[in-house]
């Protein structure tokens, strides 16, 4: 799952990002984590982080990098996530997903790799 992408001394989160963390950390037969905690940390998280939500090239951005890579089923919020950072400039995004969606113009970091 992406967790953010840093640009300069910058962090953004892309706003797909903030429910794929609801969806994965709240999921019953999961994580199971009490909706409140999640919501709690979400939003502190984005106290020292800009939200990052799509503009006007979005949704060409988003096409053109599935079509490239021709993704399927759940790989298109990857494209999703890809798209909005492309749009806003970002160039690097944090990821610990290995099969996260590539696209020559963002590069996808293990932060704890690094």
């Amino acid at each position: 799952m992406a967790v953010g992408a840093r640009n300069g001394d910058e962090f953004y989160v892309p706003v797909f990002v903030v429910g794929e963390t609801w969806r994965v950390l709240t999921e019953p037969r999961g994580y199971a984590v009490e909706p409140g905690t999640v919501a709690t940390w979400l939003e502190s998280l984005l106290l020292d982080a800009r939200l990052l939500v799509p503009g006007p090239e979005y949704l060409p951005l988003c096409m053109e990098i599935a079509r490239a890579s021709r993704v399927q089923g759940a790989n298109i919020f990857d494209c999703q996530i890809a798209a909005v950072c492309i749009e806003r400039q970002v160039t690097e995004i944090w990821t610990f997903d290995r099969r996260f969606v590539v696209d020559p113009r963002l590069k996808a970091v293990d932060p704890l790799a690094v």
